[in-house]
């Protein structure tokens, strides 16, 4: 094992002292984890790009979550529809939404097709831009969503997520796996192909608590719901047993606190009751059942908890506005 290697699994485990560490409730699961391998997340390698000079990079929409590091230097990164983010070094990122976004340095800069770019090389290095000026590196890759789970985390963070060096409170971590991406994205030694791929998943995780702490602006849902440990042991409750008859007496007392106070902190968070958000999460569920055409409607709301297909259909059309019949017929 490397210095460097050991180096960084110390930092990793330094971070964790107590006196950044959020509360938790003795014996309570790691919902955040558990909710992670529910949703079959999955990476691509990630890969490096250094880029000189004056250039600009186009790509197109995608199904996918991307993720950057900048290494060296600095650009900016344009969103469809929003306004141009400044990044510079040691600063993270995270497209959320799939939108179509240009890298570029300067404005006028020469423009070219950034997914043709990467397709032209099997490496986990691409190059691109003018053979002198000022350099900028940046490792980044993708990660991959069942489409109802990408709604459930995502639906609560804006398509452009910016983690600055600076200001986060676990950098020191961010760092340490950026550094170790670094080194894996240099060549193609040996598991290189492995550790990128856990990295990937820790930096993702890092940046969501990152943001959570770092931001107020949440309109409520699951990720902020997930920010207290307490809030959390409900939420997984939910998730892993959407068609239970679950009570708030039964999710508060799981939760360690009284009825009211549950009842009133889930709404601070999530931005709806309990079971108003069980409710959504059913026909969420329902919604993604309906467009695999996999389960008959009958099948489906009887999986969700329903005693009747009647009483299913009538809290779908409450949520999504039309029938379970409809929404299978337009999709």
């Amino acid at each position: 094992m490397t210095s460097s290697s050991t180096s960084w699994r110390r930092r990793l485990r330094s971070s964790r002292s107590p006196d950044v560490q959020s509360p938790d409730i003795k014996g309570a699961p790691d919902a955040l984890a558990q909710l992670f391998a529910g949703m079959k997340v999955d990476t691509y390698p990630p890969a490096r790009l250094e880029c000189c000079g004056e250039w600009a990079l186009d790509f197109p929409k995608t199904p996918y979550v991307r993720f950057a590091t900048v290494l060296e230097g600095d650009c900016w990164v344009k969103v469809a529809n929003e306004p141009a983010e400044h990044v510079r070094q040691g600063d993270g990122y995270i497209l959320t939404q799939g939108r179509p976004y240009r890298l570029y340095t300067t404005e006028g800069a020469p423009v070219a097709d950034g997914l043709k770019l990467f397709r032209r090389t099997s490496d986990a290095v691409v190059r691109h831009g003018e053979p002198s000026g000022t350099v900028t590196v940046i490792v980044g890759g993708r990660f991959t969503f069942s489409e109802l789970m990408s709604q459930v985390l995502l639906e609560t963070l804006p398509p452009f997520v910016r983690i600055p060096s600076e200001t986060t409170r676990d950098a020191e971590v961010l760092a340490s796996c950026t550094n170790l991406l670094v080194q894996e994205t240099s060549d193609n030694r040996l598991g290189a192909n492995l550790i990128r791929h856990h990295v990937a998943q820790i930096m993702l995780v890092q940046a969501l608590r990152s943001h959570v702490e770092m931001s107020r602006e949440f309109a409520g849902g699951w990720l902020q719901a997930m920010s207290d440990p307490r809030v959390a042991t409900a939420v997984q409750m939910m998730h892993t047993s959407p068609e239970r008859a679950w009570t708030v007496q039964e999710l508060a007392k799981a939760s360690g606190m009284s009825r009211s106070v549950f009842a009133a902190r889930f709404k601070e968070l999530a931005g709806d009751p309990p079971l108003e958000y069980l409710l959504q999460l059913r026909m969420r569920l329902a919604a993604h059942y309906l467009s695999t055409r996999t389960r008959s409607i009958s099948t489906i709301a009887f999986d969700l908890g329903y005693q009747s297909v009647s009483a299913f259909s009538t809290s779908f059309h409450r949520v999504m506005g039309v029938s379970p019949k409809d929404y299978r017929a337009r999709i």
